[in-house]
Formats: structure tokens, sequence, C-alpha cells
């Protein structure tokens, strides 16, 4: 007699996984770089100006503080600038039949990939720099978070919006299924 074993669950070989080298990402719009740049050397001048008014008007900071305080503020300034730069290199995104993917990253790379059917709910945001520039981000919300599990910057405002009601309408036929 042969029975049908009540629980099952086979091995898959690594090798016969899809691999994320083989999706087609779609880059953001050129001048998402120069927003990104922009927004870099905005937060360094920040930074700067904080670290030289310790400098200047604390008088009773540690000297060694008031060396290495705008050295550090010129590091985080330095790193951020090559993130921005490198990361748009990387940055790219993927929509599947099933699902969205996003990579991002220069030094910490990571590559998010949400099912449509566990999207609550997309939306398209721009700052005023992105304004500026003609760009949109869409946000992708999924369960159980207040704020977005995905944010896609450097979209114009016609593809975020077209991202957007593809992804809310697979969300609706997911459902459906």
């Amino acid at each position: 007699m042969n029975e049908t074993p009540l629980f099952q669950n086979d091995v898959i070989a690594p090798e016969s996984l899809p691999q994320i080298a083989d999706i087609g990402f779609q880059k953001v719009e050129k001048s998402y770089l120069k927003v990104s740049v922009i927004a870099s050397i905005l937060l360094g001048a920040v930074l700067m100006t904080v670290g030289l008014g310790i400098v200047i008007f604390v008088d009773d900071a540690p000297s060694l503080v008031k060396m290495i305080l705008p050295v550090f503020f010129l590091f985080i300034f330095i790193m951020t600038l090559l993130s921005s730069i490198k990361g748009y290199k990387y940055m790219g995104y993927a929509i599947r039949q099933r699902d969205i993917v996003f990579r991002k990253g220069w030094l910490w790379k990571s590559t998010t990939m949400i099912p449509f059917k566990r999207v609550q709910h997309c939306e398209v945001n721009q700052n005023p720099l992105e304004r500026l520039f003609g760009l949109s981000r869409l946000k992708v919300f999924t369960a159980g978070g207040a704020s977005s599990d995905l944010s896609i910057a450097g979209l114009t405002p016609h593809k975020a919006e077209q991202l957007k009601l593809f992804i809310t309408t697979q969300t609706a036929y997911d459902e459906e299924e």
C-alpha cells in the first residue's frame, strides 16, 4: 500500500534558485544624482557650521574635543558624499509579475523585495529639492508598519504615479485570487 506522507518539505538545491543578478534593474533618473549630492553638501554645511560653532563659541570645551569634532564632522560629510555618488551606480528597481525589488547602497548594500499581496498602500511624495529637479519618490507600505517599507527616490512624477497605479492594481488582483 502506497501512502501519501502527511508532511512533505523537499530540499531545494541552492544552484537551482533564481539569481538576483539575473533581474533587469531599472536605473533611477540621472538628475537624482544631483539631488543626492546637493543634499549631502547641505548636510555637510550644517555639520561644519555646528563643528566650527563649537570650536569658536564654546570656551569650556576640552581642546581635544575642539580638534576632533570638526574632523569627525568632515569625515561624516565625505562619507555621505561618497555614498551619494557611489550608491547611485548601484541603485535600481525592478517590477516583476508578483513583486517589486529595490536595491541601494554602496558600503551597506541592500535589496528589498516586496510581494504585491503584502502591499497595503502606496504614495508618491516630493521634497522641495526633488520638486526643483522634477523628481518624485514612491513609498510602498506593507501591513504592520507606520513607515514605508520601501522608498524609491529619483523617479519622474509620471513614472512614480504609473508604478503606484500598477502596484495597487496588482495588489487588488492578488487579493481576488
